[in-house]
């Protein structure tokens, strides 16, 4: 079963970003009213807070935060995307992340962990921190956006059992999917119906999207 992921909320291609803008929450509620029932999107930590947007913001005062995101709590399922997790703010970005979510409601099996950190020592540091600290039956994913990182990657999963992988659709050869044949490989970031169609063929069944793909 195909689970289409909307990129940063939904962007019409046709308009200029400039109306609607990446991890807001107008961009939220157009990925919903175009028919995504599930969202990537990317969260900063940044003065205790956990605050969406694509690159560091100069000012955190207009982004949105974590727990605007989860206004349709259980009707979503949710990609996050972690931008700057680190050694030192992994236990308080747990902590907000658990608050979060038990203020609204959300359920474990809702959500895709998925820090944005390809130094595999410090992956493996993380996957094991969320899981003791939620349950080792979340969904953890780890994150390939280089072809040298294969190898790496491939012993990571196999040590820590790793069921999801969060990896650069340009990546992704007949080969790839046979390496990583026992975990799920969520490619990003499709922005054309060729491409999701040629991904699809591989039997790959994860999309983050800027497309509305023809199956909708």
């Amino acid at each position: 079963m195909l689970k289409i992921f909307s990129h940063r909320g939904y962007l019409l291609l046709n308009n200029p970003k400039k109306l609607l803008q990446e991890n807001s929450i107008a961009s939220l509620k157009n990925a919903v009213a175009n028919g995504f029932n599930a969202i990537e999107f990317d969260i900063w930590h940044i003065n205790n807070q956990l605050i969406l947007s694509h690159d560091l913001p100069i000012s955190i005062e207009d982004c949105p935060r974590f727990s605007d995101y989860l206004q349709y709590q259980n009707q979503l399922e949710y990609w996050l995307d972690f931008k700057n997790l680190t050694l030192k703010n992994i236990d308080n970005t747990l902590d907000l992340i658990a608050y979060d979510l038990n203020f609204n409601k959300i359920k474990l099996n809702q959500l895709y962990f998925a820090p944005y950190c390809t130094d595999y020592s410090q992956t493996k540091i993380f996957c094991e921190k969320f899981r003791k600290y939620f349950n080792e039956k979340i969904k953890f994913v780890a994150v390939c956006d280089h072809q040298n990182q294969i190898n790496d990657l491939e012993q990571l999963i196999i040590k820590e059992k790793i069921e999801y992988i969060s990896i650069d659709y340009k990546l992704i050869t007949k080969e790839i999917v046979e390496k990583f044949k026992t975990s799920h490989l969520m490619a990003w970031t499709i922005k054309d119906q060729e491409s999701f169609a040629q991904i699809t063929k591989l039997k790959v069944n994860y999309f983050a999207c800027d497309i509305l793909p023809k199956l909708f």
